[in-house]
């Protein structure tokens, strides 16, 4: 109960702090440790072909756009769900930092300028989206764990509804940034790459 209350108060903060801690920790790992395995990653991010049809390019963008949102919407229907989300912040902030550093190992700098302007770019958008609907179903986890713990229903119908709500409007959101984020990709890649 206590580190929901806490998670609750200042959840934006901490999920943030989540995905930046892991960015920072999944630095010296994809440099050091896991360079080997990213290979293919690497190559797949440079190859000029995995960014020729906007349609498919904006597919796989609101595919994981589509989990992800659904996966934090799904979070909020648990009693622990605060942590899930704090867990999937630093996850997905440890998979980005590792995929920078070993883009950067294998292709230098430019490789690095052209990573973040076709894959972290929208990514950090995607994140900003998953933050504010985290916010929204933090608020459903705490409604549910006051239920239990104290017997309170403080507005657990609102809170849903709200969430909801939110959860289809980060759905068009991503979907709208993922169409702009993939004609940008398409125009940077036949220039860049």
């Amino acid at each position: 109960m206590g580190i929901q209350k806490l998670a609750g108060k200042n959840d934006l903060f901490a999920f943030s702090s989540a995905f930046l801690t892991g960015y920072l920790a999944g630095i010296p790992l994809g440099r050091f440790e896991l360079h080997g395995a990213f290979t293919s990653l690497t190559e797949h991010v440079m190859a000029a072909q995995s960014y020729t049809a906007f349609w498919s390019v904006w597919c796989s963008w609101f595919a994981a756009a589509f989990l992800q949102a659904s996966l934090i919407y799904l979070c909020g229907f648990h009693l622990w769900g605060s942590i899930f989300m704090g867990a999937y912040f630093a996850f997905k902030g440890t998979v980005l930092g590792v995929c920078a550093s070993a883009i950067y190992a294998s292709g230098g700098a430019r490789a690095l300028v052209v990573y973040w302007l076709l894959n972290c770019l929208p990514e950090l958008v995607l994140s900003a989206f998953m933050l504010w609907l985290a916010h929204s179903s933090c608020r459903v986890s705490q409604s549910l764990s006051s239920i239990v713990f104290s017997g309170c229903r403080c507005a657990l119908n609102g809170a849903i509804r709200r969430l909801s709500v939110h959860y289809l409007l980060c759905l068009l959101g991503c979907a709208v940034s993922s169409f702009m984020f993939s004609g940008s990709a398409v125009l940077f890649a036949s220039v860049l790459l």
